[in-house]
């Protein structure tokens, strides 16, 4: 369960993840791992990418939470953050 692996005062937020695009971790980010969250999106200046939460530790890819695989698929990623993030 995702409720038991949150530490006291963070949440779990679920983001869509660019499986196709050539800037992925080739599914190698697994629960536990810790990550920098990057938004990419077009605009008049082309593509452009900013940052925008650094060290979030990672709940569950996909549909796997316990991380025990070597690697981790899936469209989504679960991540752990404060209240206030």
């Amino acid at each position: 369960m995702i409720a038991q692996r949150l530490q006291a005062g963070k949440r779990a937020y679920a983001i869509t993840i660019d499986t196709k695009g050539t800037v992925t971790a080739g599914n190698f980010i697994l629960p536990n791992d810790r990550v920098d969250i990057i938004r990419s999106f077009n605009s008049n200046m082309g593509l452009q990418s900013e940052t925008v939460l650094t060290n979030i530790r990672v709940l569950a890819v996909g549909q796997s939470v316990q991380g025990e695989g070597l690697s981790s698929s899936g469209d989504t990623a679960t991540v752990e953050v404060d209240l206030h993030d």
